[in-house]
C-alpha cells in the first residue's frame, strides 16, 4: 500500500460532506449494486487478480470440536484481516449455498434468534445472528455498523459494513486501526449434506484519509482505498441431511468393484500361468 499523505489542513463544510458523500458512494452503494444484478450473486470468482500487499482478508471455521456439522446444529464463519495499516471503513459480501446451510435469522427487534423454520427473506433486509465491528472496538474514530444481513435479492448472500465516522486525517481526525484481527462473525445452520463452501465475493478496505491531498477549496478527492488479497473459498464439511449416507454408498461400491476387479485378475493370471505350465511340459 502506497504511504498516506497526511497534511493537516482548516476545516472546509465543503470538505467535510464531500468527504461523507463519497465513503458512503463507495461502502454503502456497494450492495445496492450488487442488489441490482441478482444473476451475478451465485458467481464466485475463481480467477481474481491477487493484489500484491501484505494485508489480507479471509474467513476461518469454527464448528463444534472440529468435526462435521450434524444436520441442525450451528457453527460460524470468522471474517478476518490481517496486516492492514489505517482502516477506517470496510464492507463485504459472503457467498453461502443455500441448499445445505443458512444463516440463523434474529427477530424483528434484532435481538434473540427468531422461531425455528426456513429463512425466508421478503420484502426488506433481514438481519441474521452475529456480530460485525469489533475490530473497530478501541478505536477513537467510532464506528457506524450495519449487518451481518440478507436482501431479498441476495439471498445467498450475507452482507455488512463498518465505516468511520470521524474526519480524514488530513483534517485532524485520529488515525485508522492497524493490525489483525476480527471483522465479524456470522452464525450458520447446518442443513445436512456432505460438504459446502463459503466465500468472499467482495471486500473494500477504505483508509483513514482521502486521496489526494486535502484541499478545503477542492472538491475532486477520494477516500484512499487499502489494496489487500482475498483468502480462497474455504469448504464446510457437514454430516446427515443424507448426503453421509450416499457418500458411504459410493464408497461401498468402489471396494467390492476394485475386490471383484483383484479377484478376477488373479484368477486370469492363474489361468495363463496354468497354461503356460503345460505347454511347457508337453
Amino acid at each position: 500500500m502506497q504511504p498516506v499523505i497526511r497534511i493537516r489542513a482548516p476545516l472546509g463544510p465543503i470538505l467535510r460532506i464531500g468527504f461523507i458523500a463519497a465513503l458512503g458512494a463507495l461502502l454503502f452503494l456497494s450492495p445496492v449494486q450488487a442488489q441490482e444484478t441478482p444473476d451475478a450473486a451465485t458467481d464466485i470468482p475463481s480467477e481474481t487478480p491477487v493484489p500484491q500487499t501484505d494485508t489480507r482478508v479471509f474467513l476461518e471455521i469454527e464448528a463444534p470440536s472440529g468435526q462435521p456439522v450434524n444436520d441442525g446444529d450451528t457453527f460460524f464463519v470468522h471474517i478476518m484481516i490481517a496486516d492492514v495499516e489505517s482502516l477506517s471503513a470496510f464492507d463485504f459480501q459472503l457467498s453461502y449455498d443455500r441448499e445445505r446451510i443458512e444463516p440463523i435469522r434474529l427477530d424483528d427487534d434484532g435481538g434473540t434468534p427468531a422461531a425455528e423454520g426456513e429463512l425466508r427473506v421478503e420484502g426488506g433486509d433481514v438481519l441474521v445472528a452475529g456480530e460485525i465491528g469489533e475490530f473497530f472496538a478501541d478505536s477513537p474514530r467510532d464506528s457506524l455498523c450495519t449487518g451481518p444481513l440478507i436482501r431479498p435479492a441476495l439471498q445467498n448472500r450475507v452482507l455488512g459494513l463498518c465505516a468511520g465516522v470521524a474526519l480524514p486525517v488530513c483534517l485532524g481526525g485520529p488515525a485508522g486501526v492497524d493490525g489483525s484481527g476480527r471483522l465479524a462473525t456470522i452464525e450458520f445452520k447446518s442443513k445436512g449434506g456432505e460438504m459446502t463452501e463459503v466465500a468472499l465475493v467482495q471486500t473494500t478496505l477504505v483508509a483513514d484519509d482521502v486521496e489526494p491531498e486535502c484541499d478545503p477549496q477542492s472538491e475532486d478527492f477520494r477516500p484512499v482505498v487499502i489494496e489487500h488479497s482475498q483468502g480462497p473459498t474455504v469448504t464446510v464439511l457437514l454430516s446427515g441431511g443424507g448426503g453421509s449416507g450416499i457418500l458411504l454408498i459410493a464408497i461401498i461400491v468402489i471396494v467390492v468393484v476394485l475386490v471383484l476387479a483383484a479377484g478376477l485378475g488373479g484368477f486370469l493370471l492363474y489361468q495363463r500361468r496354468s497354461a503356460g505350465s503345460s505347454s511347457a511340459a508337453s
